[in-house]
């Protein structure tokens, strides 16, 4: 566990510390609190504190969830769509499982075993002067996550960029809300992981891949947190966020007010039987939450899996349980007056001896989920993904072989090299930007809207998946999706707009943009850390995106329904051949990617400009990437 202390100059006996110490803080205001260091050793003390670090973004991730589904449907637009965004409380969450990965991926490289591990709740780490739970959100629970996020600078009164009365009024606020804490002069539990880390490089510790890309990254996740978040939980707890739609000082209403934002879902949950916050079984609401907790260790297993073997396949099934399972019974709870519980796995997510045996374990906790979401089949939500379980259980049966020898490989892709920059890249650039910003990031209150009609990005997706499983595909397909056509004409009427204002009919430069996505060879400075490249919802082999899969089922819900067909037909083909192009690639995010050779490029056009709508189909159900194209 993490431990603080106010060191003294006197208690410093090494003056190779002493410099460390002066560097790491030297942004923050007097009196600084450390980190206790509890190895002299830097390449030991780094494992410990990216542990340590993991546990408090596991934490966060989940309170973060479950504040997110204790929204009433009229702040839908404050809960945000499933995509990785500092602007809605699901955004945020999925930034935090970024942030989780990257963490993870340094403990690969540093030779550890990941950790995806978490006390269970309350959760009291000695760097917050307050615990952690499960709550809905609140004034108190939004003042904590202000908190929580903030660097020292933004909490000190006395800073002078802190001298304007409407932050000194939030200050106040935020001091009277939370009662008697000391302000977090910690600064961030970061900024001394980047210093070991920086110790570890300069030791030159043999054995070790080149780690120097590291610091960058952690500074990454720190500037996230410390900017875009704070403010976005700032802009919460003051009721400014758009998302509240004009309604003012709502915090201030009584909980049973229509007009209060969110419900009480209880606090700190559980679904294991003869555990004090047991959930009550009234209408099998014990049972579900039990399932969503299936689905949440399958979704750690499956990380921790996908980290060991560094394969992308499981790694993209434990996004799959995340948007659709997980999600579905965590709104679905939400609506029976309880909340996802989260519970801790007591036998952790790498069960297995081996990679064998963890293999075996999961595949065993897939069946149970299956076999219960059978049995509660009348009672789960439509957008609950009921063939995900078996086709996570092929997925591991692929992984490991007959003779139970884990397979070679793991992860698609090789990269490329060649092609250099266009004349149209900022053309390309300022329309994904754009698009983005629009669609993604700071949707407007008509997108808001649409995204409610069509019952969020991955219902299609959902029923897509499902009636192609069935064998009822496209009939079944249609009469679901029937009723999101007023939604899909919006958005095809608002992303047309998006695309015809930068490219202007160019079908040849919509081409190009695409390609430019891709590969992910885009990199724009007005984009925030983290999000700097312009691509799909991945960074490399081993994050593979589902959002090529998300789009296509949107735009064949929208063609089947005769919404602008011809257009998005042809799209969607483009969209085909910048997943291609991905899965070749193997772009990473905030990284000046390369594009694939010219010749490889003409055989992937060649193929995916001329598939037809059922051809695409066909394709889009392989997953996570496409069947390799000669």
């Amino acid at each position: 566990m993490l431990r603080i202390s106010r060191p003294a100059v006197s208690d410093v006996s090494d003056r190779a510390e002493l410099v460390s110490l002066e560097a790491a803080f030297a942004t923050a205001a007097a009196p600084v609190v450390e980190i206790v260091r509890d190895f002299t050793d830097p390449y030991l003390e780094l494992v410990r504190l990216l542990r340590e670090a993991s546990e408090i973004e596991h934490a966060l991730l989940v309170q973060y969830l479950y504040g997110g589904y204790s929204l009433k449907p009229a702040y839908a637009a404050i809960r945000g769509p499933a995509f990785p965004s500092p602007n809605s409380l699901l955004g945020v969450a999925i930034q935090e499982m970024q942030h989780l990965e990257l963490v993870n991926r340094m403990l690969q490289d540093l030779g550890a075993a990941p950790n995806l591990v978490r006390q269970d709740f309350p959760y009291e780490p000695d760097i917050y002067p307050f615990e952690l739970n499960l709550e809905p959100l609140s004034p108190k629970t939004l003042a904590k996550y202000v908190f929580t996020e903030a660097s020292a600078e933004a909490l000190d009164p006395d800073d002078p960029a802190n001298a304007d009365p409407a932050t000194q009024d939030f200050l106040d606020r935020l001091r009277t809300t939370l009662g008697d804490v000391e302000p977090n002069r910690l600064g961030s539990l970061y900024t001394r992981i980047i210093a070991v880390t920086q110790e570890v490089i300069a030791a030159a510790v043999p054995g070790l891949p080149d780690l120097s890309a590291w610091p960058q990254r952690l500074e990454i996740i720190k500037g996230e947190g410390e900017n875009a978040h704070f403010q976005f939980f700032k802009s919460l707890f003051l009721g400014t966020h758009p998302g509240y739609g004009g309604r003012l000082d709502v915090w201030s209403l009584s909980p049973d007010d229509p007009d209060y934002p969110s419900i009480d879902l209880g606090t700190n949950p559980s679904a294991f039987v003869g555990h004090p916050n047991v959930i009550t079984d009234d209408g099998q609401r014990r049972r579900i939450a039990w399932l969503s907790d299936l689905h949440y260790w399958l979704v750690l297993g499956l990380l921790d899996l996908g980290y060991r073997t560094r394969d992308a396949t499981i790694s993209a099934h434990a996004k799959q349980h995340m948007l659709f399972t997980l999600d579905p019974l965590g709104e679905h709870l939400a609506s029976l007056g309880v909340g996802v519980p989260f519970d801790p796995l007591s036998m952790g997510y790498a069960a297995g001896r081996d990679v064998t045996g963890s293999v075996r374990i999961l595949r065993h906790l897939a069946l149970e989920a299956q076999a219960l979401a059978t049995e509660l089949s009348t009672l789960l939500p439509v957008t609950y993904a009921f063939d995900l379980s078996a086709q996570t259980v092929a997925a591991l049966d692929q992984l490991v072989d007959v003779g139970g020898t884990p397979s070679p490989g793991g992860g698609t892709g090789t990269g490329g090299g060649g092609g250099g920059a266009t004349t149209d890249d900022q053309v390309a650039s300022d329309f994904w930007f754009a698009f983005d910003n629009r669609f993604l990031f700071q949707p407007p209150p008509e997108v808001i809207a649409a995204y409610t009609v069509i019952r969020g990005v991955d219902f299609a997706r959902n029923r897509f998946n499902a009636t192609r499983s069935a064998g009822t595909y496209p009939a079944a397909f249609i009469t679901d999706v029937t009723p999101l056509q007023p939604g899909l004409q919006t958005l095809s009427t608002e992303q047309l707009a998006v695309i015809d204002q930068h490219l202007a009919g160019d079908v040849d430069r919509l081409q190009r943009a695409f390609e430019h996505f891709g590969h992910g060879d885009l990199f724009d400075d007005r984009r925030p850390p983290g999000l700097k490249v312009h691509m799909m919802d991945s960074s490399g082999p081993a994050n593979p995106p589902v959002g090529y899969h998300r789009w296509h089922a949107i735009i064949r819900a929208m063609t089947v329904l005769g919404i602008d067909a011809d257009r998005w037909n042809a799209i969607d083909r483009l969209a085909g051949l910048a997943w291609a192009i991905h899965a070749e690639a193997q772009p990473m995010q905030d990284t000046m990617n390369p594009r694939l050779p010219e010749q490889r490029l003409a055989a992937l056009r060649a193929h995916w400009l001329a598939l037809d709508p059922d051809e695409l189909d066909e394709a889009f159900s392989d997953f996570p990437f496409p069947a390799p194209v000669p």
